[in-house]
């Protein structure tokens, strides 16, 4: 499996037409069904194979955007909570990862598992960009 991931790293697809999203994100965390979206031509829906994975690439714009993958939809994404000073560690389901306004990140989503993507700004409106940036393992 470890091979797949780095022969998909190192096949970087390019933004192609029809295959940009662009979502508005405002300060309501939502969440996004990711089922029958085609993300590298195949959709885990139409699959008959269980574990699709394929690297995605998402860019804030004009805004940080919140986000977190998820098997089913949620609207608890909090970038306000934190573990207080002195606290105990532990994971809850309100934090998030930050993309910062002006960069983008890429992720290799399991789309077995990463079925929704769920995201929202502190404040404020953006526009988040996804494309699939390798092909899928189907």
């Amino acid at each position: 499996m470890g091979q797949m991931a780095e022969e998909q790293a190192a096949n970087i697809l390019p933004p192609r037409r029809g295959e940009v999203l662009a979502l508005a994100v405002d300060a309501t965390a939502r969440g996004y069904a990711l089922g029958s979206l085609a993300l590298g031509g195949a959709t885990p829906e139409g699959a008959a194979t269980g574990r699709q994975e394929i690297y995605v690439t998402v860019q804030a714009v004009t805004a940080d955007v919140w986000l977190y993958f998820a098997p089913a939809t949620a609207s608890d994404l909090d970038p306000a909570t934190a573990v207080a000073a002195g606290g105990t560690l532990s994971f809850a389901n309100t934090y998030g990862w930050r993309v910062p306004s002006g960069t983008e990140q890429a992720f290799r989503l399991n789309r077995a598992q990463d079925k929704f993507l769920v995201c929202r700004t502190s404040s404020g409106t953006a526009t988040l960009l996804i494309r699939a940036s390798s092909p899928s393992t189907l």
